[in-house]
């Protein structure tokens, strides 16, 4: 059994990577940056936590709802065009 060596392609472009052009740095930014603003919590939830531990969960339940009606009123906004 032989192994086979990788056969490079090269693109029109002009790069010689084995994969493909390399991807471009603010890419890299990018991606991390998407992944650190969904790992961490927002000012809504950072406000409903430490509400909840002060005031209790039946108090802050309104707030909580007062908040994902504002969300949902903002989605539905954007879905029918409102800012075209």
């Amino acid at each position: 059994m032989h192994a086979t060596p990788m056969i490079r392609r090269s693109s029109a472009g002009g790069d010689n990577h084995e994969f493909g052009p390399e991807p471009h740095p603010a890419g890299r930014f990018y991606t991390h940056f998407l992944f650190f603003v969904s790992v961490t919590p927002g000012m809504c939830m950072t406000l409903s936590m430490t509400l909840g531990m002060t005031i209790g969960v039946r108090r802050t339940f309104w707030m909580m709802a007062g908040e994902l009606l504002g969300v949902g009123l903002v989605a539905a906004a954007a879905v029918i065009g409102v800012a075209t």
